[in-house]
């Protein structure tokens, strides 16, 4: 299947390469099965802290925000100094 799209190899290892990372390394990863484990980890813990949209900052694996934050609400968050509640924040635990 061809795929397309932020989930084509092309447009990966574009991505990849920009961020610095060896375009050739990238490509051989998403050509296997290496990083699957963790991958699929990863998108359990994402759907157990209900995360719906991107960015996401956690903290603690308990407390969690996403959207676009200032500094001051992202050290809130690093510290458990929160004072203000914006109504897309969530809490959960694991």
């Amino acid at each position: 299947m061809v795929q397309r799209g932020y989930r084509s190899g092309d447009v990966l290892v574009a991505l990849g390469e920009g961020a610095g990372l060896d375009g050739a390394a990238l490509r051989q990863a998403l050509g296997t099965l290496e990083f699957e484990a963790e991958v699929t980890a990863d998108e359990e813990l994402a759907e157990r802290l209900g995360v719906r949209a991107v960015p996401v900052y956690e903290a603690a694996r308990r407390r969690v925000l996403t959207g676009v934050r200032t500094l001051e609400e992202l050290r809130m968050l690093v510290f458990g100094q929160r004072k203000n509640k914006r109504s897309n924040d969530s809490r959960a635990t694991r």
